[in-house]
């Protein structure tokens, strides 16, 4: 049996109306689940977390923070005892609030992850002239991938763009591109024509904070007086990392955005 450091206990309801009980590690391990009888549970101390459980219905979960408690655990993660984790648990009542099944979200955003893996996608960059809504492209990257009886193929574009404006200091200072990198760059139609109409028709459009590269790709359209490419489909990257990493925001209701630096430090990437 290996010792486990458990941060939160997870309540959760399922269809045979018996509670089920879920560990979660320090570093986010899932110990697996099983369900609980209902004297077992309320004779724990958690006759009202039951009750409540029971009132919000079957996709209802009590998240339950507390000091990291040992548990002894099967190396594979599916076995544990019961008795000790609910009596040191039980304690944790006034901390405990609702979330959604970090389990399912993660299991979700994983496999949105793998299918933008397998279908025809542009993971896509843009850096600008600024973050205000007049801002210019300067670069654009563009990796379109796809995967085929195994094969996965590859078409990568990494153009710098000339803009119409000249890049300011500060957002030299954040991307690194200058005016003098940019004097001779084709501008964003010569790169549309030539290179990213091809890529980016219908294909699925992926990137850290989506919304701001597609607007960014909307506006150099309409300055360059040529059709916004239709999408199959618009995915942020950044709202799938947050429901991969599970920080859940109490106050807003939605789980917590992680900058792209620090998510690529996180994955080691």
């Amino acid at each position: 049996m290996d010792k486990w450091q458990i941060v939160e206990v997870v309540f959760l309801n399922t269809k045979t109306g018996k509670p089920m009980i879920r560990l979660v590690g320090r570093d986010k391990q899932i110990v697996n689940g099983f369900e609980v009888g209902l004297d077992r549970f309320a004779a724990a101390g958690w006759a009202s977390e039951l009750a409540t459980l029971k009132e919000k219905g079957i996709e209802s979960r009590i998240r339950c923070h507390a000091t990291p408690i040992e548990v002894e655990v099967s190396p594979d993660g599916k076995y544990w005892k019961l008795e000790s984790v609910l009596p040191r648990a039980a304690g944790w009542a006034e901390d405990a609030v609702w979330l959604p099944d970090l389990v399912w979200y993660r299991t979700y955003a994983h496999r949105v992850a793998l299918l933008l893996l397998q279908w025809p996608t542009v993971f896509f960059d843009t850096e600008t002239t600024g973050t205000h809504m007049g801002a210019e492209m300067v670069s654009i990257y563009a990796n379109y991938r796809w995967a085929l009886d195994g094969e996965v193929f590859e078409q990568v574009i990494n153009r710098r763009v000339k803009p119409s404006e000249p890049i300011p200091a500060e957002a030299a200072a954040v991307h690194g591109i200058t005016n003098e990198m940019v004097a001779d760059a084709p501008d964003f139609a010569e790169v549309y024509r030539k290179e990213l109409l091809e890529v980016m028709l219908w294909s699925r459009w992926a990137a850290y904070n989506v919304q701001f590269d597609v607007r960014v790709l909307e506006q150099a359209c309409m300055r360059a007086d040529v059709p916004m490419p239709e999408s199959g489909g618009i995915f942020d990257v950044m709202e799938l990392y947050a429901k991969w990493s599970g920080n859940w925001d109490v106050e807003r209701q939605q789980w917590k955005y992680v900058k792209l630096s620090e998510a690529l430090e996180r994955e080691g990437l």
